[in-house]
């Protein structure tokens, strides 16, 4: 893990391009960065292992990385997988506790730290910055429980429709593309399946002409099909049923 020595400008400037920190004006910006580092990891590298200290929210400013648990006990379980514009860490940070995962680069990454003393005071005095934090927790805990119901379930074909739906850009959309966050083995992780099932599970939804699968890039051709694997094309209409 390398920490580059850049100065406070140049901080701000990288925090001000990213979706999380976009909103914010430049003063509260400024403040952040006084507190923020920028750590280089290169592919495999471990940001904090399950257990260590938790003092910072940390930013994906390029690449990304896995969050598993089990890893030190060679029984690893991916729980999500972090790309740009992404933050993580807020919870334990909160908490003052451990940190309940392990975080490892997948890519070469590049990442912003803030500090929890730096962060603390910044919301003092936003409220926006609290809100989007609050959000963002929120949508992490609705996603750990989907991925429960996933897992314990539901069918492969169930969880992976299920996933891929969750990538929808709006309800509207009938066509659209999913690229794959990490590898086979990482996304079969989250999902509670082997590399081999996740594959063998792709290739059936290719063949119903469900999906295109080209390397990591996903191309969803019928999302009507997609929707029966999970019930979603039930409860769609139902929804819509009570709209009109």
């Amino acid at each position: 893990m390398i920490a580059l020595e850049l100065n406070t400008a140049q901080i701000a400037e990288i925090m001000g391009r990213l979706p999380y920190f976009q909103e914010l004006g430049n003063a509260e910006i400024s403040r952040l960065a006084e507190g923020a580092q920028e750590i280089v990891l290169k592919k495999r590298e471990i940001l904090f292992n399950e257990g260590d200290p938790a003092d910072a929210l940390f930013t994906v400013v390029s690449g990304s990385l896995k969050l598993s648990i089990g890893h030190s006990r060679n029984q690893e379980k991916v729980i999500d997988i972090v790309s740009r514009g992404q933050c993580f860490g807020e919870i334990p940070m909160f908490l003052q506790g451990p940190c309940p995962s392990t975080a490892q680069a997948i890519e070469d990454s590049y990442l912003l730290a803030i500090k929890r003393n730096v962060l603390m005071q910044a919301l003092d005095h936003n409220c926006l910055l609290a809100g989007k934090m609050m959000a963002g927790v929120c949508r992490r805990m609705h996603t750990l429980i989907k991925d429960i119901d996933n897992c314990h379930l539901r069918s492969s074909a169930q969880r992976l429709a299920s996933y891929l739906l969750q990538h929808r850009p709006d309800m509207h959309a009938r066509h659209y593309d999913v690229v794959l966050p990490g590898s086979k083995h990482d996304v079969a992780g989250i999902l509670g399946l082997s590399r081999e099932t996740l594959s063998r599970t792709l290739h059936q939804l290719e063949e119903e002409n469900i999906i295109r699968v080209t390397g990591p890039h996903i191309r969803i051709l019928d999302v009507e099909k997609l929707q029966t694997y999970n019930g979603w094309q039930r409860l769609e209409r139902c929804a819509d049923a009570k709209t009109n």
